[in-house]
């Protein structure tokens, strides 16, 4: 069923600046998990913050063969250096 929803021009507003800043929140939110992965101690947390690196490399709009090749080396130093790329 499809979306018939009328939105005020304010609404249309806020939901156009929602999608147009969704990179750069997802380049910073990259960037805090860069930070606690060199923080981190145990293998647990380190598996959590590789899954949201992954969420957050596709959302900010990288290659899959990219994410892939990042995650699969799960190298804080390489996933570094590729966030610094999307800046």
């Amino acid at each position: 069923m499809p979306d018939d929803r009328e939105y005020t021009p304010y609404q249309r507003r806020i939901i156009r600046e929602y999608y147009n800043t969704a990179k750069p929140r997802a380049v910073a939110n990259l960037q805090e998990i860069v930070t606690e992965l060199y923080l981190a101690k145990s293998e647990g947390r380190r598996e959590q913050l590789w899954q949201r690196a992954r969420k957050a490399l596709e959302a900010a709009g990288m290659k899959p063969k990219m994410i892939d090749h990042i995650c699969a080396k799960e190298s804080v130093e390489i996933l570094a250096e590729h966030v610094k790329d999307l800046l």
